[in-house]
C-alpha cells in the first residue's frame, strides 16, 4: 500500500517554495505479507530503477517500523504548504492595486464547502482553513503571479478561482474580480 504525506492534483508541482526548491513528498510504502526483508543494497537498486526516466524521482528508500505511517500523518497535519500560481484576471492588475488590496503577511480565514469531486466519500460540510500569506506580483496587463502559504488541507486552486462560490472568500473575490483563473 502506498501512503503519501497528503496529495496534490496532477497539475501541481511540489518544487515551488518561498526561497528555493522543495525536497519533494515523503511516503511510506507498506508491504503486506512480505516473504523477506529487502537489503540496503536492494533498496538502493530500487531507487535507481525508480529514477531511470521517472517524472517523480526518489531520493532514497529505507526500512521503517510500524509507526512510520502514523508519524507521516501527524507530520502532515501541521504542515505549511507553499504554492505559486500564474493567474489571469478579467481586469488589468497593477502592482499598486494588488498591494493595496492584499496584505502579504496577514492570515486570512476562509471557508470551503466539500468539493463535488469527493462528496461520494467525504461528508458534505463547510471546513475552515487558513491562508497564512499571499504575495502577488504583477506581470503586466491581466497577468500576475500569486505565491501563497496555507495550512495543510486547504484547496488552493479552489481558493484562487472560487469554485463557483464554494470557497469564501476566494482570491478573485478579494480583488473584486468577475473572473480569476490559474494556469499550470
Amino acid at each position: 500500500k502506498f501512503h503519501a504525506s497528503g496529495r496534490e492534483d496532477m497539475d501541481v508541482r511540489i518544487a515551488a517554495v518561498w526561497g528555493g526548491v522543495g525536497a519533494g513528498r515523503p511516503f511510506v510504502l507498506e508491504i503486506v505479507d512480505a516473504h523477506r526483508v529487502p537489503t540496503a543494497r536492494e533498496l538502493a537498486g530500487s531507487v535507481q530503477t525508480i529514477n531511470g526516466g521517472a517524472d517523480a524521482p526518489a531520493s532514497h528508500l529505507e526500512l521503517t517500523g510500524t509507526t512510520a505511517f502514523a508519524t507521516l500523518q501527524a507530520w502532515t497535519e501541521d504542515k505549511v504548504k507553499h504554492y505559486r500560481f500564474l493567474c489571469w484576471s478579467s481586469e488589468k492588475q497593477t502592482q499598486p492595486s494588488l498591494d493595496a488590496t492584499l496584505r502579504k503577511d496577514v492570515s486570512t480565514s476562509i471557508v470551503q464547502a466539500t468539493s463535488v469531486r469527493v462528496m461520494h466519500w467525504r461528508a458534505a460540510c463547510d471546513r475552515k482553513w487558513e491562508v497564512l500569506r499571499m504575495e502577488p506580483k504583477s506581470l503586466g496587463g491581466q497577468w500576475f503571479r500569486l505565491a501563497i502559504s496555507t495550512r495543510a488541507g486547504t484547496h488552493v486552486k479552489k481558493f484562487v478561482h472560487g469554485d463557483l462560490g464554494r470557497t469564501v472568500p476566494s482570491f478573485g473575490e478579494m480583488l473584486g474580480l468577475q473572473g480569476c483563473g490559474y494556469r499550470r
